[in-house]
């Protein structure tokens, strides 16, 4: 069931996120037509905010890493 889930996961992501886009950038595209002025994720500062996560994400692993991941402690016995 978990295998089965995460198939569908990695099939329907990347066209949820193709359809988000396709729908945002129809909205972008008529109110540039109709004269509105841009939304304010238009104005937003993209690249810093991705930088920002990446930084983020990267961190994140880093000290995962030097922590060994799970403590032993918490960390129960493999079943077979």
């Amino acid at each position: 069931m978990a295998k089965m889930t995460l198939w569908l996961a990695l099939l329907l992501l990347p066209t949820a996120v193709y359809v988000s886009w396709f729908m945002i950038s129809q909205r972008r595209r008529l109110a540039a037509e109709r004269g509105e002025a841009p939304h304010w994720w238009d104005r937003a500062p993209w690249p810093w905010l991705l930088l920002t996560g990446v930084v983020l994400v990267g961190a994140g692993l880093v000290w995962w890493a030097l922590n060994d991941g799970i403590p032993a402690s918490e960390a129960g016995p493999i079943h077979r």
